[in-house]
């Protein structure tokens, strides 16, 4: 059991006793303008101002109890570089994840004997290995924490009445968690694009009222208030995320969402970010790992995704893979989609008059809730009817394995002009009036 700790500066230029007692003297390690006593904020304070005087690295021993309750021995536990001040973007992740982790329960002493609350502890090792080893790996790591963190607290009542506080992760950060020359997967631009829905608003005498919340609310029972969430004492209902697999509560999180809106409203499904139908069709082949996707759709949920850093990581996840052939499920997926988008259903080859609305949603949605795909089907025909688009004639069943990755799906942004023209294949062909040649 670690019992203390010591942070030893080590540099490679002589100095002089006068300068070494002087150096200790003045030397005080601070972030947020308060000093550094912890172990995660003296990591940080690393990170975000660097040092002076030559000092080229820390060292950190731990204390360690041995056999005998009198004696103890210290151990190397890791080597701190210490390098130039951090970019703008990581020293406010540094700030907002410190200032998550001083809101957590601690450990506190009771009587004789410890409580370990045990949700500061990952946090603090996570800011020590990122100031160890700043790479795409620890920053996971760190992301990773502050969702284990929120998570407890989300889940346990006594928890939950101290109203914890914390803001979003800075959207220019979010580059950090992959690498430069690291493949982005399938999964994370699914995660990322799903992360990217923008909550819907409407206008009143005084400012606007949210009705539907960002993709945090629906797996964390937290509410946003301005640029501050704050976990309720009471679990509030948007908070729909349950024990299945993430196609179960992505569906879900799409009826939940409809559910919360008027029922002439626009599809709450417009994101910041988009994917192409080559992800899409790895998600309803099931060719996509869902507990990595889940992974990476808690991380990314953590990061205000409507700055300037989402459009630039928006360009550099663009491409992705191609469909080569169209799949039933896919095929699907073209038909309701529209119905689904608003930007979409505008596209020429679609053909619609009007965009369509929730209430017409709610149906189709609830159909392919219950796995019935061939009634889901028919209503997306009536409300393709109802906005002008006559679709081909088709006496045959529809069947889905996996209905609820098609519901999933529905609710990601993707990007239109692909799946306008696809479209075209469930359209009522046109009748020409045939010209007759003049005879001579």
């Amino acid at each position: 059991m670690n019992t203390d700790e010591v942070w030893v500066p080590v540099w490679d230029r002589p100095m002089s006793l006068a300068e070494t007692t002087a150096l200790f003297n003045r030397g005080r390690a601070e972030v947020r303008g308060r000093g550094a006593i912890t172990a995660a904020a003296f990591a940080a304070a690393i990170l975000q101002r660097g040092v002076d005087a030559g000092i080229d690295e820390f060292r950190r021993f731990v204390l360690l109890r041995t056999t005998s309750e009198n004696t103890f021995e210290s151990r190397l536990a890791c080597v701190v570089p210490v390098r130039d001040r951090c970019d703008a973007s990581l020293a406010e992740a540094l700030d907002t994840a410190l200032s998550l982790r001083d809101f957590l329960p601690p450990d506190r002493k009771k009587g004789k004997r410890w409580v370990y609350a045990g949700v500061r502890g990952p946090i603090d090792r996570a800011l020590i290995d990122l100031a160890a080893r700043p790479d795409p790996e620890t920053a996971c790591g760190l992301v990773d924490a502050l969702v284990t963190a929120l998570r407890i607290v989300d889940r346990n009542r006594s928890y939950r009445k101290r109203k914890i506080r914390f803001q979003l992760l800075p959207a220019a950060w979010a580059r950090s968690l992959v690498g430069e020359h690291d493949p982005v997967t399938p999964a994370i631009r699914l995660a990322f694009a799903l992360a990217s829905l923008r909550p819907t608003q409407v206008p009143l005498s005084s400012r606007p009222q949210q009705v539907t919340a960002p993709p945090l609310a629906y797996w964390l029972g937290a509410e946003n208030t301005g640029r501050w969430w704050m976990i309720p004492e009471g679990l509030p209902l948007r908070r729909v995320w349950g024990g299945g697999g993430f196609a179960t509560n992505v569906g879900a999180m799409l009826q939940r969402r409809l559910v919360e809106e008027r029922p002439d409203a626009a599809p709450p499904f417009d994101g910041g970010a988009h994917v192409g139908l080559g992800e899409i069709d790895a998600l309803l082949k099931g060719e996509v790992d869902e507990t990595e996707l889940t992974r990476w759709f808690f991380r990314f949920s953590l990061f205000d995704t409507q700055g300037e850093g989402t459009a630039k990581w928006n360009q550099q996840l663009g491409g992705g893979r191609q469909i080569e052939a169209l799949s039933p499920a896919m095929a699907l997926f073209i038909l309701f989609k529209p119905l689904f988008d608003a930007e979409l259903i505008r596209y020429e080859a679609v053909g619609a008059l009007r965009p369509t609305r929730v209430g017409t949603l709610c149906r189709i949605a609830a159909l392919l809730g219950r796995g019935d795909v061939n009634s889901a089907v028919q209503s997306a025909r009536d409300a393709y009817r109802a906005v002008g688009v006559e679709l081909a004639d088709f006496e045959c069943p529809f069947d889905l394995p996996r209905p609820d990755r098609l519901l999933a799906s529905l609710s990601i942004p993707i990007r239109g002009a692909e799946a306008a023209e696809l479209f075209r294949r469930w359209r009522s062909p046109a009748k020409f009036k045939q010209r007759k040649e003049p005879r001579t």
